[in-house]
């Protein structure tokens, strides 16, 4: 076989491949339902007076007047979710169908980097980038599959990296469209607080770097950004989010402390971007002036979180993304044939790995769907089952209903469904078993002989006791204060969380499934004879090997005392 022919081959196969792959990704958005809280807030209409509405966006003029209501009352980026309202419009396919395409275009924009530099391994390129964003990507869950997520954290990464490459293209003279600059700094103004910081600052920098030019396309679209991010800073909504999702309890310091703690973390796990090096030559010079403004725009890109009042994974998919480009970037012309084929075998065993969470996730969201529909219109409280396991993954995310009738997720579900109250059976909900279970013990402490016990030192020792709806888990110890304990689990069977073993415990905290309460900031607590008593409910017992509880302080947002590791089962 020549090498024109078997060149032929590998591109027809990376097309059969990628088109398999785009209907495994549209039947996975497929059986993805709308979730709980964001999803459906943009379904319907947004009020005047709160968010959650009462009817569906049926107008031009209803689309206009709930945008204006939501950037006032809820959050300021506005066009994201003007695009995103209108699209919800249509039938749950139409979104389907283009965030499969958004994902398939997503390695095009990335190879941009590289523009001007196409040669016959480009298709290769293109699958390896796609498989790896699959594979490697931190926050699929949050940032893909939901559509609220998709729009801010994938669909935006369109005009974000392409405004980027067209800035660089722009700094080493290639810039072929210069007015494309300003189209794209206007869409990326309103549509992320901390791109909109990164893409400023790099766009000051190309322009005094190149003083020397007519840059009032540039020095245009700077003023773009710093207009675009005053209309979202400006937002009276800003102050409201941060009233309820601030997270500077502990001051400046500690809020900084965790901020450089986060960063470590998604520096590490940024890491697989070194594979690009390793899959081509590296060029001669690493470290160009074009590679320096990608670090620059990864700096800033990290550097801006720390004005947010959370850290949480999707505000680094930037970061990642931009740190793709840069190995892209700095990744010679000449692409090895192996990473071809590993990087396929890697993508289908990752996607024989989630489909069943997605399967199974979507069997539980047709229970309740069931009941909400037969429920359309009621007037009385309806009983959902359990929706979500305990598991914590990076590509899949579920919202629960919760037993309060008011919260979010449940006030937008039931205003959907056009029913008076929402609420997860009691069965499921931890609060409920605890407040059971704590009358009882109260009443007759000898009622822990029907649990099984461990003992870990004098003054500790945790209790389990297996029913049909799960396990109750409760920890006994002395302490001075309330504690506040943290309870991780670690997935039984050969998986990723192998590795994480390798971590001291303290490390490791933070990469097993989360299994406390993380919407609260303290956890009820029952007091007998001098020991406190801290309840937990695990609805998937026999998914984990064994469970890491340890006390836990917010003002310096890290675990304290002595980990507890606990076998699940003795």
């Amino acid at each position: 076989m020549t090498k024109e022919s078997s060149s032929k081959h590998i591109k027809w196969g990376i097309a059969a491949v990628t088109a398999l792959f785009s209907i495994f990704l549209f039947y996975l958005n497929i059986i993805y339902p709308y979730f709980p809280g964001d999803d459906l807030i943009f379904m319907l209409k947004i009020p005047e007076d709160g968010i959650i509405g009462t009817e569906r966006v049926r107008s031009i003029s209803d689309l206009l007047e709930s945008q204006y209501n939501f950037y006032f009352n809820y959050h300021y980026r506005v066009l994201n979710h003007t695009i995103l309202q209108a699209l919800l419009v249509f039938p749950p396919v139409v979104f389907d169908i283009l965030n499969v395409y958004v994902f398939l275009l997503l390695p095009i924009v990335v190879l941009q980097i590289q523009s001007g530099e196409k040669d016959q391994s480009y298709w290769e390129k293109y699958f390896i980038i796609l498989m790896f964003i699959w594979v490697f990507h931190i926050n699929l869950g949050w940032a893909y599959f939901p559509a609220t997520g998709a729009l801010n954290y994938t669909w935006m990464l369109i005009p974000q990296l392409w405004y980027l490459t067209e800035l660089l293209k722009y700094d080493q003279g290639k810039a072929e469209n210069k007015k494309l600059i300003i189209f794209l700094a206007v869409v990326n103004s309103l549509g992320n607080e901390n791109a909109c910081i990164m893409l400023w600052v790099l766009t000051a920098v190309v322009a005094l770097l190149n003083r020397d030019r007519d840059n009032k396309f540039l020095w245009w679209a700077f003023v773009i950004h710093i207009i675009g991010g005053a209309f979202m800073l400006l937002s009276p909504s800003v102050g409201k989010r941060l009233e309820t999702q601030g997270h500077m309890s502990g001051g400046l310091f500690l809020h900084l402390k965790e901020f450089v703690r986060r960063t470590i973390y998604y520096a590490i796990r940024y890491t697989p971007v070194l594979l690009f090096l390793i899959f081509s030559r590296s060029r001669t010079s690493l470290f160009t002036r074009k590679h320096l403004l990608i670090l620059l725009a990864l700096a800033a890109a990290t550097f801006s979180m720390v004005l947010a009042p959370l850290f949480e994974p999707r505000s680094a998919v930037l970061g990642f993304f931009v740190s793709i480009l840069l190995a892209i970037s700095m990744s010679a012309h000449i692409w090895k044939k192996w990473p071809l084929y590993c990087m396929g075998i890697l993508g289908l065993i990752i996607g024989l790995y989630r489909l069943p969470h997605f399967q199974e996730q979507y069997k539980r969201h047709q229970v309740n769907e069931r009941i909400l529909e037969q429920n359309r219109g009621s007037k009385e409280r309806v009983y959902l089952e359990r929706y979500c396991d305990n598991a914590t993954y990076d590509f899949l995310l579920c919202h629960e209903n919760s037993n309060d009738p008011h919260g979010l997720d449940n006030s937008s579900t039931a205003a959907f469904h056009n029913i008076k109250e929402v609420v997860l059976s009691d069965k499921y909900v931890q609060s409920k078993r605890r407040d059971l279970l704590f009358d009882t013990l109260s009443k007759n402490i000898n009622h822990l002989s029907s649990f099984s016990a461990q003992a870990y030192a004098d003054d500790f020792t945790i209790y389990t006791r297996l029913t049909r709806e799960g396990m109750d888990l409760i920890i006994q110890a002395k302490a001075p204060e309330d504690p506040f304990y943290i309870l991780r689990g670690s997935p039984s069977g050969v998986n990723k969380y192998r590795f994480f073993e390798l971590l001291p415990a303290s490390a490791r905290l933070y990469f097993l499934d989360y299994l406390e309460d993380t919407s609260k900031r303290q956890q009820e607590i029952l007091e007998i004879a001098g020991y406190k008593h801290n309840y937990f409910y695990i609805a998937d017992p026999d998914r984990y090997k064994y469970l890491l509880a340890s006390p836990y302080s917010f003002e310096a947002h890290a675990p304290y005392g002595e980990i507890i590791k606990h076998e699940i089962g003795k």
